[in-house]
């Protein structure tokens, strides 16, 4: 069914030849055929994209096995999204994922109630990573990037308050997150080039942080802890020194 409900689209064989069709189902009325497989070619179930306006089947001959594509408002749209040799792959349906439901993360019912101020990123169009902060004095909550991440490195930024006293982050956006209490007046936060992912979480208190390499990969300070990915604290004794990774921002060593 196509995500509104109002119509259906399905495969039919009529004299040895394979059709995608749709039905509207307010005004039952078979519409003209979506596509129509070349000889030789057998179609699979078709599958609505989740903004309506396409659809997904399998479309497999002898010779290769693919995932067509059709936009529904023209006709003439139908292309191959992936293909393979028949001989080594076979793909019979196909199915699209939802959009994803939204989320509330700061708000009533959400991961934090309120927050002073939040980093968000993405890998592509899609979710990265999320992390929000609580201050003492929200508003003296600052955000700044402290290298250029150029050449696909990691971008490494430092939130500064008179008082964080709370860190919240996840990079599942459905999955659970990890909260930190900080008494500390900054804290080191990387997000992997790859993944847009927050690799690492470094909580820190004043003198404040050092940079000991233009690249951004060597960092000093009074750091209370150093959290990974996964809200696990690798340096539960604090640390004075820490180095990243240049591509992902995950901690290689401290001490």
């Amino acid at each position: 069914c196509s995500p509104n409900g109002f119509t259906v689209a399905f495969h039919t064989n009529f004299s040895s030849t394979d059709y995608i069709y749709s039905l509207d189902l307010r005004a039952p009325q078979f519409s003209a055929g979506y596509a129509t497989a070349p000889s030789g070619t057998t179609f699979g179930r078709p599958s609505f994209a989740p903004d309506g306006n396409s659809i997904y089947f399998a479309a497999t001959s002898s010779a290769t096995s693919a995932i067509e594509n059709q936009i529904i408002s023209s006709p003439s749209s139908l292309h191959a999204v992936a293909s393979y040799p028949a001989a080594s792959e076979s793909i019979y349906d196909v199915s699209c994922s939802p959009y994803f439901a939204a989320k509330t993360f700061i708000g009533a019912g959400g991961l934090m109630s309120s927050a002073a101020g939040f980093l968000w990123t993405q890998r592509g169009d899609g979710f990265g990573s999320f992390a929000s902060f609580s201050a003492t004095t929200p508003s003296k909550l600052t955000i700044t990037q402290q290298n250029s991440g150029g050449s696909g490195g990691a971008l490494v930024y430092l939130a500064k308050a008179d008082v964080i006293t709370k860190i919240v982050y996840t990079n599942d956006y459905f999955g659970a997150y990890s909260g930190i209490a900080s008494t500390g007046s900054q804290a080191l936060i990387s997000v992997s080039a790859t993944t847009g992912q927050i690799d690492t979480v470094a909580p820190l208190t004043e003198p404040g942080l050092q940079r000991l390499s233009r690249g951004g990969t060597s960092y000093e300070g009074r750091f209370t802890a150093v959290y990974d990915a996964h809200g696990k604290n690798l340096a539960r004794s604090g640390a004075s020194h820490i180095e990243l990774d240049p591509k992902t921002g995950a901690v290689t060593s401290w001490r």
